[in-house]
């Protein structure tokens, strides 16, 4: 996630004191946020806008370049961002749109909805991989000395990282209970990820999600699949989840090993940023497996020796800007696979490059850049 010091300030003044938030007595995920787009009132079935995409309509193969540059994000396009100076029916230029986004930036509600399930997320993969009762003990009563107060630096919640190893810390290690309890907090990031990824104001986008998002391609990602349909569809307007209109999916075992592979990168990333000196770095390299290291990563669902390779391909501890680079980098890896599997309808890849906003993905701790070129690259190959 891509935590800047502005975000870390602006979730010092909402009052939430990022190193030392009190455990909640019930452990619940986030809720998914959608700031960007309000539905109400806006999709109702047999309204004018419901299912006004269903055309599938994409951009030409020619729009589909220089993603890296700001061109495509920038161009003149109509009105339509939220309490917009410009008058209705014209454009405002890119300048417009993204200052009215940031205005509402400080942090938005929607990225303390992804950071906070992020951090139950880590929390239980923690949990998950600790070899005994004592040491999960330790780790409930020394979460901030365990991270050396480092994790809150790079954006996580060291409060819900807590709650998570308490509340394992009373049984004992259970990797298969671990992996269990992270799929709600998974499945919010990404609903919240989604459902801010687009220009505020583009409802049809949301309808469209909600025809074509495949709840058994969610399931095959580890999500709670239907869930997030019914999430969607309910922020498109529909009073009911409306069946999919596309073909059978069929789960790509491709993509959930990529996800997992990124997943694993992002963990060992979060956990050496802990590290203060290189001293613990080796060390934490040498005694991998002996501590929250590699017993039982697998059953949590992570790939062990990618996370040794991390963790020991390091020369020196990351600093604070680093980590967060790292955090922002395989978070955003993690969301682009996610994107390109979520559905198979003719022209999503098409249709999610053409719409996806990159400000609008910023805001929520990804690299919107690097999504909107990996989904251009992928509606190429």
């Amino acid at each position: 996630m891509k935590i800047t010091s502005l975000i870390l300030a602006g979730i010092a003044g909402l009052g939430i004191a990022v190193a030392a938030v009190a455990v909640p007595k019930e452990m619940k995920p986030f809720v998914p946020v959608s700031q960007a787009i309000s539905a109400k009132g806006y999709a109702e079935p047999g309204s004018n806008n419901a299912g006004k995409n269903d055309d599938l309509s994409t951009p030409s193969w020619s729009q589909c370049e220089s993603v890296t540059s700001m061109e495509l994000e920038c161009y003149e396009k109509p009105c339509s961002a939220p309490d917009s100076d410009c008058a209705p029916g014209s454009s405002c230029s890119c300048d417009d749109v993204l200052m009215k986004i940031n205005k509402r930036q400080a942090p938005s509600a929607a990225l303390i909805a992804a950071i906070g399930n992020a951090s139950y997320v880590f929390g239980w993969e923690l949990a998950g991989a600790a070899t005994s009762q004592a040491q999960l003990r330790y780790a409930c009563a020394n979460i901030v000395a365990l991270g050396h107060g480092k994790w809150a630096a790079v954006g996580l919640i060291s409060g819900y990282i807590t709650a998570a190893i308490c509340a394992a810390s009373a049984a004992g290690p259970n990797p298969e209970e671990a992996a269990k309890q992270i799929i709600p907090y998974y499945t919010n990031i990404f609903i919240t990820q989604i459902l801010n990824s687009f220009l505020p104001g583009q409802g049809d986008t949301t309808i469209w999600l909600c025809q074509h998002l495949q709840a058994d391609l969610l399931d095959g990602m580890g999500f709670q699949g239907q869930h997030v349909r019914d999430v969607v569809c309910a922020a498109a307007g529909f009073s009911t989840t409306p069946a999919s209109e596309d073909p059978a999916p069929v789960v790509d075992p491709g993509d959930r090993g990529s996800i997992v592979s990124d997943a694993s990168h992002l963990y060992a990333y979060e956990l050496a940023s802990s590290a203060t000196s290189t001293a613990q770095l080796t060390s934490m390299c040498q005694n991998f497996g002996k501590g929250f290291g590699t017993t039982d990563l697998a059953r949590v669902g992570l790939v062990a020796p990618e996370v040794a390779s991390v963790i020991c391909g390091l020369s020196a501890p990351l600093s604070v800007a680093d980590a967060q680079a790292f955090v922002t980098e395989w978070s955003t890896q993690i969301y682009i696979i996610q994107l390109k599997a979520a559905g198979n309808a003719d022209g999503w890849l098409m249709y999610l490059y053409a719409n996806l906003y990159a400000p609008a993905m910023d805001a929520v701790g990804l690299d919107g850049g690097l999504v909107k070129g990996a989904l251009c690259g992928y509606t190429k190959a």
